[in-house]
């Protein structure tokens, strides 16, 4: 028997005007957020002949990795770092902990305003402690 294949169209198979601007204008941001990223590692790799009074080009003629080895013999770039994640663990840790005990008390009691008590903590956990610290 032949038989005949129903041929299901696929929504996202057509392509409109508007599908065309929304790529476009998300290729144009991508290339304007991702362009002083691009220029940065660009410079990260550009030694001391290349001065910046120059032509500006985005690729290095003589691309070196000094820069990075001068800043590790002159930074303690790793206690820095360690530092940081020793801080950032903590911070994580004192949250999980407080947003625990916090929930499951919350989830207990039975009170008026309970959803807005739930927003502040939500919201003062998405706020930085350091813009806390400003104000």
């Amino acid at each position: 028997m032949a038989g005949t294949h129903a041929v299901m169209e696929n929504k996202y198979n057509h392509v409109t005007p508007g599908k065309v601007v929304r790529i476009i204008v998300l290729i144009a941001l991508l290339l304007f957020l991702a362009a002083p990223l691009l220029w940065q590692i660009s410079l990260a790799f550009k030694g001391p002949k290349d001065d910046m009074y120059a032509a500006p080009y985005l690729i290095p003629v003589d691309p070196t990795i000094q820069n990075f080895v001068d800043v590790f013999n002159r930074l303690p770039l790793l206690f820095y770092v360690c530092n940081t994640l020793i801080v950032a663990a903590l911070n994580i840790g004192g949250n999980i902990i407080s947003g625990c005990f916090a929930g499951y008390s919350i989830a207990l009691l039975k009170f008026k305003g309970k959803g807005l008590v739930v927003g502040l903590l939500f919201l003062s956990m998405l706020v930085p402690g350091e813009t806390i610290l400003i104000s």
